[in-house]
């Protein structure tokens, strides 16, 4: 099994979907997070043994950010998900990172769980 099979065994994805997106807000979506929506198109669920992630579908993406006002607190940044709890996942276009923020102390010094790829965010939401 794959890694990322094994990671996602209990989440529960959302039907594929046709519609294309490749920015929100004129940032550039990263390859790998489009393969994977491509794929899968979000979900919710556990993540390995100790995650949790509510990814939003790529239909829902343009909104949640306005809701969430991304782009008056960041600057190159873009959410597409949560942890289930206070806690926003996203990407930041220029430093080509993911990230998790506090949704209630939006500030850049409280940014966690940052890697460079899909995947290893993934394994450090699981840790």
């Amino acid at each position: 099994m794959t890694i990322l099979k094994e990671l996602f065994k209990d989440f529960e994805f959302n039907n594929k979907t046709e519609y294309k997106i490749k920015k929100v807000k004129g940032i550039e979506l990263p390859k790998d997070y489009l393969d994977f929506m491509d794929e899968h198109n979000g979900g919710e669920g556990k993540i390995g043994e100790n995650g949790y992630a509510k990814i939003y579908k790529l239909e829902e993406l343009e909104q949640a950010n306005e809701d969430y006002e991304i782009s008056k607190y960041f600057q190159n940044y873009f959410i597409f998900g949560t942890d289930g709890g206070e806690m926003l996942l996203g990407y930041n276009s220029e430093r080509k990172l993911y990230y998790a923020v506090d949704a209630c102390n939006i500030d850049e010094n409280e940014i966690f769980y940052v890697s460079e790829s899909l995947l290893e965010f993934f394994k450090k939401i699981d840790e």
